[in-house]
C-alpha cells in the first residue's frame, strides 16, 4: 500500500483540528485540501494526483435538522458528491472504497452486529437523512461489487 495519505474536506461540518488530533493519536502524517466534494473537476484533479489503492469516504452532511431546513443540500452533498467521488476513483483504477453511511439507513436491527448484509429498512425512509444516505449507499456498494474488499 502506498505510504501516502491525503485528506480533502471543506470542513463545513467539521474542522481541520479534528484532522490534527488524528495525526497526532497516529502519528501519521495527512497532507489537507480545502476542496468541496461536490466539486467533481477539482476531485479529478486531486484523485489523478494521488491515484490511491484505497480511499476512505466520510464526506457527508448527517445532521437531521439541517437535511430537513436544507433537504437539496443535503442530497447533492452526499448523493451527488458520492457519485463525483467515485467517478474520479474509478478513473484511476481505485481498487478499494471505505464507505461510512449512516445507522439511520438501517433502521431497526433485527440483530446485532451490523453487517454489511444487513437489511436496510429506515425508521422514516422518508425524511431526508436516512434517504440521502440510503440513496448515496448504492453506488457504493456498486462499486465496492465491483472491486471487491480493500
Amino acid at each position: 500500500m502506498r505510504d501516502h495519505r491525503h485528506a480533502q474536506d471543506n470542513c463545513n461540518n467539521s474542522s481541520p483540528d479534528n484532522l490534527e488530533q488524528v495525526m497526532d493519536a497516529t502519528q501519521q502524517r495527512v497532507e489537507y485540501l480545502d476542496s468541496d466534494i461536490r466539486d467533481a473537476s477539482a476531485l479529478r484533479r486531486v484523485v489523478s494526483r494521488f491515484r490511491p489503492q484505497t480511499a476512505l469516504h466520510l464526506a457527508a452532511l448527517k445532521d437531521a435538522s439541517g437535511s430537513v431546513s436544507v433537504p437539496m443540500e443535503y442530497m447533492d452533498v452526499n448523493v451527488a458528491g458520492t457519485l463525483s467521488l467515485l467517478r474520479a476513483l474509478e478513473e484511476v483504477g481505485c481498487e478499494g472504497l471505505v464507505y461510512s453511511s449512516s445507522a439511520a439507513v438501517c433502521g431497526e436491527p433485527p440483530y446485532l452486529p451490523l453487517g454489511e448484509v444487513h437489511p436496510r429498512r429506515p425508521i422514516s425512509p422518508s425524511r431526508p437523512t436516512p434517504a440521502n444516505r440510503w440513496a448515496s449507499a448504492f453506488p457504493a456498494r456498486s462499486a465496492a461489487d465491483r472491486s471487491g474488499p480493500p
